[in-house]
């Protein structure tokens, strides 16, 4: 089974096409939300060939006042949700399911006030073990299952592996 985890954005998303008996990221990127949600719909591309299920990071409230990039990003939540329910694999629509960045937080590290440095260390760990940095990510020349994560991709992959592993 493969799952498409999507760290949402305000004009930019983060997505992992996670296998989930082989326990590795397959396929990652960080895109322009149009083009995510025309893949998305059109099935085209290598961000949803052989995906089961998508897991999109929810947003809760956090008794502050929000921005406008939160309502952007909230639109474009609402969008990926259509896009991966309605438009992917023509009639066969996919489950799609939102998961919280706390309960991701919660999972990956145990701890619901974890920041996104102690979400990556905790991933290293999972895939390096004792070999560390090293082994998880991997150089050029050898690389390691993590190798070219960057960035956002750290968070939709600490979501689909949450997800994988029964966060809800």
């Amino acid at each position: 089974m493969r799952i498409l985890a999507i760290d949402p954005g305000s004009e930019h998303s983060a997505f992992v096409v996670y296998d989930v008996e082989r326990a590795v990221p397959v396929d990652h990127g960080i895109m322009p939300n149009d083009w995510l949600v025309d893949r998305l719909r059109a099935n085209d591309s290598g961000v949803t060939i052989n995906v089961d299920e998508a897991v999109i990071e929810w947003m809760q409230p956090r008794g502050m006042k929000t921005s406008a990039q939160e309502f952007e990003t909230l639109y474009w939540i609402g969008r990926f949700l259509e896009a991966a329910s309605f438009g992917a694999r023509s009639s066969v629509p996919w489950p799609v399911h939102r998961l919280t960045r706390r309960r991701v937080k919660e999972h990956i590290c145990g701890n619901s006030i974890a920041k996104d440095s102690n979400v990556i260390q905790a991933l290293i760990d999972i895939y390096g073990g004792a070999g560390g940095k090293r082994a998880a990510v991997g150089v050029k020349g050898a690389p390691g299952p993590l190798h070219g994560i960057r960035l956002d991709e750290w968070q939709a992959l600490a979501l689909a592996i949450s997800y994988a592993e029964g966060a809800r």
